[in-house]
């Protein structure tokens, strides 16, 4: 995303409600995605043998009980990204979720780049982690948080805002992954796990999305 994508993000600080009931169809519009927050890799330190040395490696950093300090995890989870490739899910989210934005409010074409009149997508990654199971530690589960906002960079409004958040439940903790399931034939279990979560988070925003912009009035002309 260039510099003057960036610019017009972070200059979109007014709440949705505060956006006025202007036409919105027939507009370009820019599906992005920003820099995700740190990857979170919360581990006891165990050592599992026949696993790769970096995903063998305890953590770095004090232990607070069984869990370990923000910084820590923030750290152990760059190894993991690093050594597995692991990719944030939010530039699929934000190419899938603009192509539904774009139907929604009748966009005149998706974009690449900025142009004058054209709407904005943004999309982040707010929350991924890999952590082990409360009551198991040798189990491991994901969560996965990503925000959305749709902006009008020609008004500075924020014309509509949506989350979803997602979390792995297992009622019997021994069907839970092992680490070193997880991590075997590199990660590929883990990365379908963040893929699953991907057209869930699209269908979840979209609805959110079209809702807030009917309910500030967006949609009554498109």
């Amino acid at each position: 995303m260039g510099a003057r994508a960036i610019a017009v993000l972070f200059s979109l600080a007014l709440p949705a409600a505060a956006a006025a009931a202007e036409p919105i169809a027939d507009r370009p519009l820019l599906a992005v995605h920003e820099d995700p927050a740190p990857f979170l890799f919360q581990s006891v330190g165990r050592l599992w043998s026949g696993m790769p040395v970096v995903a063998a490696e305890p953590v770095i950093g004090p232990f607070i009980g069984p869990f370990i300090t923000h910084g820590a995890q923030a750290d152990g989870g760059r190894k993991l990204v690093e050594e597995f490739k692991l990719a944030d899910p939010a530039p699929a989210i934000s190419s899938a979720l603009g192509r539904e934005t774009c139907a929604i409010i009748a966009c005149r074409t998706l974009v690449q780049d900025v142009e004058d009149n054209a709407l904005t997508l943004s999309v982040r990654t707010t929350n991924w982690t890999l952590t082990h199971l409360g009551t198991a530690w040798d189990r491991y589960r994901i969560s996965y948080k990503v925000d959305a906002r749709l902006l009008d960079g020609a008004r500075n409004k924020v014309l509509a805002s949506a989350e979803y958040v997602y979390s792995e439940k297992y009622d019997d903790t021994n069907k839970a992954p092992l680490l070193e399931d997880l991590l075997r034939d590199d990660a590929a279990l883990l990365k379908s796990k963040f893929r699953e979560v991907e057209p869930l988070a699209v269908a979840e925003l979209k609805e959110e999305i079209e809702e807030d912009l009917r309910h500030n009035g967006l949609l009554g002309n498109s």
